[in-house]
């Protein structure tokens, strides 16, 4: 019989485990190794952090918690670089449930190294904190390490990826609509297709000051493959450090259902583009 087995029948085993003792033998029983794999535990697939902190394994709480944390900020510049689309939703729910299944395949085997770590602890004498050395399951404590950890990991994070949500838009050229308020974060400002009837469409340039250098805005759609001219619009003096003017309107039948590029040149130089569509009704 080998030490893994030995594990899985000693004495203490139940004083340890306590609750649910029997479905705890039965798993560590039959694993050839334990402490690396001894089936999936429902309990802590839906209940990862608060399972693992009533059992215990503080850490396995406390690594749950810095994931969704990375996530949550994850999810934020995902925000600012596609804006409200199906991808995104998906994301962070998808994320979520591979960590949760993690947890559901590891925790008996994370398990049976902790109750592994006290058996040892205990018949060689070593000293270890009492907080490790808890039996057996406290709903108390896997309500309160989830909070604590909650407060002291996620809600910093949420205040970081509001931070980046909201960070100002920086120097630029974007195109946005009279549906919507003059742009003051770049997730506002992150906007690439219009629907057809909708609004007009404006030009935002952000930047040094133009003062006395011509502003150039030339327009172009795409036609068969490439990008021709469709309007070009030069201006004199602009003594601020952003620029908004109205580019094409929507509303007007002429205006075609196509992709858009417009440059910005100041003084005949290019300082920068953006692409953008005019979508047809309902897509």
């Amino acid at each position: 019989m080998t030490k893994q087995v030995s594990f899985a029948f000693h004495d203490e085993l139940s004083t340890i485990v306590q609750t649910n003792i029997e479905y705890y033998k039965t798993k560590w029983q039959k694993a050839k190794t334990p402490t690396r794999y001894a089936g999936f535990n429902w309990s802590a697939f839906l209940l990862a952090p608060f399972w693992s902190a009533a059992r215990q394994l503080y850490m396995l709480s406390t690594l749950y918690m810095i994931f969704i944390g990375i996530f949550i900020i994850s999810d934020a510049y995902l925000f600012i670089g596609l804006g409200d689309t199906i991808l995104r939703f998906v994301f962070l729910p998808v994320l979520v449930l591979l960590l949760h299944t993690g947890f559901g395949f590891l925790a008996n085997a994370r398990y049976a190294a902790h109750v592994k770590r006290i058996i040892h602890a205990k018949s060689s004498g070593t000293t270890v904190p009492p907080l490790f050395m808890k039996s057996g399951r406290s709903v108390v404590t896997g309500a309160l390490i989830p909070l604590m950890l909650g407060t002291v990991i996620l809600f910093p994070s949420a205040l970081t990826a509001a931070t980046i949500i909201d960070q100002p838009v920086p120097d630029g050229v974007y195109v946005y609509d009279d549906n919507l308020p003059f742009p003051q974060t770049a997730v506002e400002a992150n906007r690439d297709s219009f629907a057809k009837y909708s609004a007009r469409i404006n030009l935002l340039y952000i930047g040094e000051p133009v003062n006395s250098r011509s502003f150039t805005a030339n327009l172009y759609v795409e036609e068969n493959g490439e990008f021709v001219e469709y309007s070009s619009m030069t201006y004199g003096f602009f003594t601020q450090e952003s620029v908004s003017l109205q580019l094409i309107d929507t509303a007007d039948p002429t205006t075609p259902v196509a992709d858009y590029r417009l440059d910005i040149l100041i003084d005949d130089e290019l300082v920068d583009s953006v692409e953008f569509t005019v979508t047809p009704i309902g897509s």
